[in-house]
């Protein structure tokens, strides 16, 4: 299964290496995260499922010792970014 197949994404070659556009998108409420650990992706359960895009945790900036985020792309001119599950704290993940 390829769980990313058919994803349009536009991966921003040029503003994603400028820090300044990565932080704006990181704070701009429409931008979404996917959840990923080393066990796979979070998943929509209602029907379609889908991968999970949730907003940006506010914890998503790349302080020390917490969860980052990967730049994915744009999605329909949305920011998507990739964070780490496994470095997300317990407590959050129970309400994911």
């Amino acid at each position: 299964m390829l769980t990313f197949s058919g994803a349009a994404l536009d991966r921003v070659g040029t503003e994603r290496l400028d820090p300044a556009w990565v932080a704006e998108r990181l704070d701009d409420p429409a931008s979404r995260v996917l959840m990923a650990s080393a066990d796979g992706v979070l998943v929509r359960a209602d029907p379609p499922v889908s991968l999970l895009r949730l907003p940006v945790p506010a914890h998503a900036g790349r302080a020390a010792g917490e969860a980052w985020s990967v730049m994915l792309g744009l999605e329909d001119g949305v920011a998507l970014f990739a964070v780490d599950l496994d470095a997300v704290a317990p407590e959050e993940r129970r309400g994911l």
